[in-house]
Parts: C-alpha cells; structure tokens; sequence
C-alpha cells in the first residue's frame, strides 16, 4: 500500500505517514464512519427550498429525523449513498459533506456555498439534503445524488411505514445513482 500510494503522492510515504495507522490514512483519504446528532439531521436535512416541500415540524419531517436517528452505521452509510452517492465523508460528520460542484461561492466569502431562496429570504447552505414531497401514490422513495435530494412521498400514515419504504427505497436502489 505505502509504495503504490507513494507512486501517485509523489511524496516521501515513509516519512509523511509512518506515525499514522492504516485506519488513519483511510479516513484521511476516504473518511470516516457517519456519525451524526439530532441537532446536525435537523440542520442538514432540510425541506426543498421550493414546492412540493415540507415545512420543518411536519410530521413526515419529524418521523424522518427519528428514523435517521436510530439507523445504525451500515444504514447510515446506505442512507447517504441514496441521496449523495457517498458511503463516507470526511471526519465522518454530516456537516463535512461536499458542497455541490458548480454552486458557486458567497459574496465576500472564498468557500463555495449554494444559495437557495426560501420564503423570499436567500439561506446559505451547505452540503445539506434537501427534502421534497414528491407527488404521486407510489410508496418508495427517490434519492437524486446530483442535487442532494431526497424525493420523499406524501403517503405514509406513521414512522413506521416510512422508515419501512426507506429502508426499501435504499435496498432496491443499491448501486444505482439519479
């Protein structure tokens, strides 16, 4: 591994990462397992800035926040494979997600924000999932990795049936990027 990588860094391997672990330099290279709080889910996942959306509170966006919360690592990282076609990010933070490409950078600011316009007033965002309410009876859901969406029906009654299409959703979407 030292010397291949070595091979493309281009940089004394030895003495760059000998006080590292392989674990370490994975993370550093590919990132960390997702962790992530209820505070960070409700900062990062966000309704659509645009109709048909969600409003913060709502009930499907409140059972989608539980269920994200009691997902395990291996759903975790299906969870954000889904909506961003990544298994890791780095630090392993939810906040650590790329900004999309193309997104441009903030006024007076050299970090690449995406601006989006919600309820007449423009937010900075950030790498975050946005949520919309996909129309339509079909009970699955639809992850778009381009634009970090998650396109989440109208049609479950309760946590449960939604976290049950969710975990669907992602299985049968298994290797399969929007």
């Amino acid at each position: 591994f030292r010397r291949g990588f070595g091979d493309i860094v281009q940089v004394g391997i030895d003495a760059t990462f000998s006080s590292f672990t392989a674990e370490e330099v994975t993370d550093m290279i590919c990132g960390s397992a997702i962790s992530w709080d209820e505070a960070t889910l409700r900062a990062c996942i966000v309704p659509a800035p645009a109709p048909p959306t969600y409003e913060v509170g709502e009930d499907h966006m409140e059972w989608l926040i539980a269920v994200l919360l009691e997902m395990g690592p291996q759903a975790r990282s299906m969870f954000l494979n889904f909506v961003t076609a990544r298994r890791r990010l780095p630090g392993g933070d939810l906040r650590n997600l790329p900004v999309l490409a193309g997104s441009g950078t903030a006024a007076g600011g050299s970090s690449p924000l995406r601006r989006v316009s919600m309820g007449g007033r423009s937010n900075k965002l950030s790498g975050r999932i946005t949520v919309d309410a996909s129309s339509g009876a079909a009970p699955l859901m639809k992850g778009s990795t381009c634009s970090y969406r998650l396109h989440m029906p109208r049609v479950y009654g309760n946590r449960d049936e939604l976290r049950d299409h969710l975990y669907r959703s992602m299985a049968w979407s298994s290797g399969m990027h929007d």
